[in-house]
């Protein structure tokens, strides 16, 4: 999610948030712009989240116009990432794990943390 830290994920990889929705129509004013308003989905995510931005605006003839524009949404000024140490999606049954792990904030750069604790969780998915 950061270029300056691949690897590295931030938040709640299971998080859920909205899906794909659309809004009203807009009509351009006489200087040919307008405005796009969307609601709040994500005001409660704990996680970062990339949102893409479809538009399409029809030309008089009634052919699309259509663009896309990515933005990152940061929810905290800082975040903890961690980035695991192993090749693939898995580590080789009872091996040693290890990870990396580190504070930052938006923009990559690095950041100190105190009292960070980190529990790893051994999942049996067996049952």
């Amino acid at each position: 999610m950061i270029d300056k830290l691949p690897g590295f994920e931030f938040g709640d990889v299971d998080e859920q948030v909205a899906g794909d929705f659309t809004t009203d129509d807009v009509v351009l004013d006489a200087s040919g712009q307008g405005v796009i308003q969307v609601a709040d989905q994500w005001g409660k995510a704990g996680s970062p989240l990339k949102i893409r931005l479809h538009a399409s605006l029809y030309e008089s003839g009634g052919r699309p116009v259509s663009r896309d524009k990515l933005y990152t949404l940061w929810p905290a000024g800082q975040l903890v990432g961690v980035r695991p140490l192993w090749a693939g999606d898995q580590p080789d049954a009872d091996a040693l794990v290890e990870f990396e792990v580190v504070n930052a904030d938006p923009a990559g750069e690095l950041l100190a943390a105190e009292n960070l604790a980190v529990t790893v969780v051994r999942e049996y998915p067996d049952y």
